[in-house]
């Protein structure tokens, strides 16, 4: 599965038109780590993250695209899937975005070594945010 949290919504980041301009950040999430739409912010999930690196995103009409995601530092353990959240001040109001479990590579055992997620290149990119209100 991979989806938009539902209570994601323009207005948490300050508009559509500041969200190429927020920090993201993509979290790398253990196996046991399932969706909950109850899941609204940071604070939900921050006590499951392995790691996290920030994108330099895009959003082009509605869709959100990103260069490849690196992590640095000794990693260890398993990544079930990826979070990514709007770094907007305390985890508390920091929104949560997306949540993606099916990419090539997932699961992916971590080595201690660099580690980088490669986004899609076709049309869909990371995903297409055209439900969001």
């Amino acid at each position: 599965m991979s989806q938009l949290y539902p209570s994601f919504s323009w207005a948490a980041v300050g508009g559509r038109e500041f969200f190429p301009h927020i920090d993201l950040i993509c979290a790398l999430m253990p196996p046991k780590f399932k969706f909950n739409p109850e899941h609204k912010t940071l604070a939900d999930v921050r006590e499951h993250i392995i790691a996290g690196a920030p994108l330099a995103q895009t959003l082009e009409g509605d869709v959100l695209d990103a260069k490849d995601a690196e992590f640095t530092g000794e990693l260890r353990g398993v990544v079930g899937s990826l979070v990514v959240f709007a770094a907007i001040g305390s985890p508390d109001a920091s929104p949560l975005v997306l949540f993606l479990d099916r990419l090539p590579g997932l699961p992916l055992t971590l080595n201690g070594g660099l580690v980088t997620i490669v986004w899609d290149n076709g049309p869909a990119r990371i995903c297409n945010m055209g439900s969001v209100e």
